[in-house]
């Protein structure tokens, strides 16, 4: 199997995602694909009402006396805003700079869905997240080239929750998402062959990618895990930033096919050498200023995202795992390649540079408290702790963008 390269780094998990009550079927508006591209366009503003508006979402998520509610900002809160977490890892300067992301593209493979089963319209979503939170519209595109699918604009959770997080870091930036079949979940081989097909089409598409897929080495043939590594190796070859999820079991791969023993290992995409992988923290944050407090390892193997509303409001849940950071980090470096001018590629050794520069203890929240290891009862995987510097579990530790974005486009 691969080399191994463990959590270079890590960010936090708790933003806010939201998604408007899931069209009804029979008022859904689906946009159908250029049959020359397989692409789909729109913007967040698209066609299609939504079911908050501004005003609304300040109320967002009180139901009946009794029952709960469904924002997760409502007291006691459980999630930050956009702003807060933006704040804490210094991305706010940035945007008041105009390094927004601009001119860049971040792709994003997502599984193709059908209607119902708590879906929504990307557009919709999109839209009612940035009334929400105050964002310029999304810049969206859909390519369904590899899936064929015949509704392209419907989301999961796992896809409104990437594409939010991108928007709110690099908000100038644009945003497509490769479909990929739904046969993904059907076996280790799918994953590896829908990962390698996507590796090889985003880099078409633009110049970061970010999967928040993962899935232990031992599932993969070696066959399999050289058809990924060759594509990550085109990739870099061709400038292109590829961030991946390391996974939210800690030490243990996450569980695929009805598993139910968990493995200690690391997990592809990012445990390949040419992956910037991304980790995850707990963030405790000023919920009024997004002043910076402190973090520690994230090691849950729960992850809470985004999906239909009630009593015909937004379901506001935290994004969090490491599917929340890897977009995170895509985001982080379209605003480096907007400062740099030009796309930076394979950023490791850049971000090894400066961990073991002067300039560490500035440009990185160095995370120290926590560790690693998965119970998953009856079985106890035990993991790593964190540390000063780099370590197993949450790599160089989290970014002062204000700070890093600017080493990295120097770099």
């Amino acid at each position: 199997m691969i080399k191994l390269l463990l959590g270079v780094v890590a960010a936090a998990g708790l933003v806010a995602a939201c998604s408007g009550k899931a069209p009804a079927a029979d008022s859904t508006h689906v946009a159908q694909p250029s049959q020359a591209s397989g692409t789909a366009q729109a913007s967040s503003t698209a066609n299609g009402s939504s079911t908050a508006n501004a005003s609304k979402a300040k109320a967002a998520g009180v139901p009946p006396a009794g029952a709960r509610s469904s924002n997760c900002l409502m007291p006691p809160a459980t999630c930050y805003r956009p702003s807060v977490f933006l704040s804490a890892y210094g991305v706010s300067p940035l945007h008041e700079r105009g390094i927004d992301g601009r001119g860049q593209t971040v792709v994003l493979p997502e599984e193709a869905e059908q209607p119902g089963g708590g879906t929504v319209d990307i557009r919709q979503d999109m839209a009612q997240f940035d009334r929400m939170f105050h964002l310029p519209a999304a810049k969206l595109q859909v390519v369904n080239s590899l899936a064929g699918s015949a509704s392209p604009w419907l989301a999961g959770g796992e896809e409104a929750e990437d594409a939010e997080v991108v928007h709110a870091v690099a908000p100038g930036a644009a945003i497509t998402i490769v479909l990929v079949k739904p046969s993904v979940e059907n076996s280790a081989a799918d994953i590896a062959a829908a990962l390698t097909a996507f590796l090889r089409l985003g880099a078409t598409q633009g110049d970061v990618l970010a999967l928040s897929a993962s899935i232990g080495e031992h599932y993969l043939t070696p066959a399999e895990a050289a058809g990924l590594d060759a594509a990550l190796r085109t990739d870099r070859d061709h400038d292109v930033t590829v961030v991946a999820a390391s996974g939210d079991k800690g030490a243990a791969s996450d569980l695929h096919f009805g598993s139910a023993s968990p493995v200690k290992e690391v997990s592809l995409p990012a445990s390949d050498p040419w992956v910037l992988a991304v980790g995850g923290t707990s963030l405790t944050a000023n919920s009024a200023t997004g002043a910076y407090t402190s973090e520690t390892a994230f090691n849950t193997g729960l992850a809470v995202v985004a999906g239909p509303g009630s009593f015909g409001n937004p379901f506001v849940h935290p994004a969090t795992g490491t599917s929340a950071a890897a977009p995170f980090w895509a985001g982080l470096v379209a605003l480096a390649d907007q400062l740099a001018g030009r796309p930076l590629g394979f950023v490791n050794p850049a971000i090894y540079s400066i961990a073991r520069g002067p300039d560490y203890h500035a440009a990185f929240h160095d995370i120290t408290a926590g560790n690693d290891t998965f119970v998953f009862p009856p079985a106890t995987v035990t993991g790593y702790s964190a540390g000063p510097g780099w370590d197993p579990v949450t790599g160089w530790g989290t970014p002062d963008a204000a700070v890093l974005v600017p080493l990295l486009a120097r770099s």
